[in-house]
């Protein structure tokens, strides 16, 4: 014996099995929302919690309470973020403004093994490397891939800065020339934008 079932009554069917089975396996941290793409339906699950840890992080990152907001972008990463490169990359945020240059590169790398087209982590683990005095060569490698790259997150003022303290590192190796040209794309970059 076949049962034939509509596609209203299969979807309200999945949709009664998530719910029972989101309660179960706690969903109250989670939206669930169903969105039709042609003739499809998507089920699509985003995740709250997450978003809300990351909401105080942030904030907490701007009111320079670094305490609160480390601890908050450490519970966005349990929550499973869509995207912890983007977390890791706020942690070496904070790291940074903390001046504490090695647990920043430690995240910042961490965010860049996630996804290495984020041109604003290789800015700041430029600057990590930069005002550590950790490694005038890495510093340098990162900040002409702020200048060569494309990506989605290329910001002028970074790339300016980049020029900035190419002719810095440039100037500390004894090469006056080149430093000097650099400043002048420096100059040239802000100029344009």
């Amino acid at each position: 014996m076949r049962i034939r079932i509509s596609v209203k009554d299969a979807l309200l069917i999945t949709i009664s099995l998530i719910l029972i089975l989101g309660s179960y396996f706690r969903l109250k941290d989670y939206e669930i929302r169903i969105e039709r793409v042609g003739w499809r339906p998507f089920i699509i699950v985003n995740n709250t919690a997450a978003k809300k840890y990351e909401d105080i992080a942030v904030e907490a990152l701007y009111a320079k309470d670094y305490t609160k907001a480390l601890e908050y972008f450490n519970k966005q990463l349990k929550a499973n973020p869509k995207n912890p490169e983007d977390v890791y990359h706020n942690i070496g945020m904070t790291y940074y403004y903390m001046r504490d240059y090695n647990k920043a590169i430690e995240n910042f790398n961490k965010s860049v093994e996630l996804d290495d087209k984020l041109i604003s982590t290789y800015f700041y683990l430029g600057l990590s490397y930069y005002d550590s005095g950790k490694s005038i060569s890495r510093a340098r490698e990162n900040f002409e891939k702020v200048i060569t790259m494309e990506g989605r997150n290329k910001v002028p003022e970074m790339v300016r800065i980049s020029y900035d303290k190419l002719g810095w590192i440039e100037e500390l190796y004894g090469q006056h020339q080149k430093a000097q040209e650099l400043w002048e794309k420096s100059n040239h970059y802000a100029d344009r934008n």
